[in-house]
């Protein structure tokens, strides 16, 4: 008996894998899957030679100033002249007080002084917690030289009758300063601010009986005469009253406003 060799067992394996599908077609399949399997193996190109790791420069660090010269962006510049204008008032110029003078957010705000200080337009000063900033080569203090000395505590809530605060007030007012830059130059609040107002019969009248800066919309009309300091009838805190009908503090005024329309 003849040993069949192993391209005949081959041919017939895969003649038994196709005779399903009939003789001649069996035929003609095997016949092209054993040219398939037995076709030479295409050459195989050799690995690629590994390519030396480039070498990466060492990056600069982050606090790099960039040139003066350099053109800063429309809402840096903006930022910048903002930040100049509240140094030159002597307000301690951080985050807050820059999103403030510019309406927009405070991480907004403090992302624009970082900006500023990379590009060499500003120096921080301080620790995270307590940093401001200061125009280069300036130190905080030389900085707020001309800030108001002994400010209002801002807990008490209630401006001081003081005639140097009142002719401040009175000189911004004359420049066109707004409230919130008067608020700023002064370290108060703008309520603070608008009560300085009254006491010394410059404030304009709300459509309410309030008080309210004498140019603003909501001025219905002017002080005829300076208002006077009164306590509150039900918390006996010390308020600014528009007049013997004026009994109430603000605060009493809106508790009382909010049991009604309950």
């Amino acid at each position: 008996m003849s040993v069949l060799t192993t391209d005949e067992r081959l041919r017939l394996t895969l003649l038994k894998a196709y005779l399903p599908h009939g003789a001649d077609a069996a035929v003609e399949r095997a016949r092209a899957a054993f040219t398939f399997i037995r076709a030479p193996a295409a050459p195989v190109d050799p690995p690629p030679e590994p390519k030396p790791a480039p070498v990466e420069a060492a990056p600069e660090p982050k606090s790099t100033p960039v040139p003066s010269s350099w053109t800063l962006p429309p809402e840096l510049e903006a930022a910048l002249g903002t930040a100049r204008a509240l140094l030159d008032e002597g307000v301690r110029l951080t985050g807050r007080a820059l999103a403030e003078a510019l309406e927009v957010s405070q991480p907004t705000a403090s992302k624009r002084l970082r900006a500023l200080v990379a590009a060499g337009r500003l120096a921080a000063v301080g620790q995270t917690s307590s940093r401001q900033y200061v125009l280069p080569g300036q130190d905080a203090a030389a900085a707020h030289d001309q800030a108001p000395s002994d400010p209002a505590p801002r807990d008490q809530g209630v401006p001081r009758d003081d005639a140097d605060e009142a002719r401040q007030v009175r000189a911004l007012m004359d420049q066109g300063r707004t409230l919130r830059e008067m608020a700023h130059h002064l370290g108060r609040t703008r309520d603070e601010i608008v009560d300085i107002m009254a006491l010394q019969g410059w404030a304009g009248l709300t459509a309410e009986g309030g008080f309210c800066v004498p140019d603003s919309d909501a001025a219905v009309g002017r002080q005829e005469r300076p208002a006077i300091r009164r306590n509150c009838m039900t918390c006996g805190a010390s308020f600014v009253s528009a007049g013997p009908h004026h009994r109430m503090c603000a605060r009493c005024r809106r508790t009382k406003t909010e049991d009604l329309t309950i």
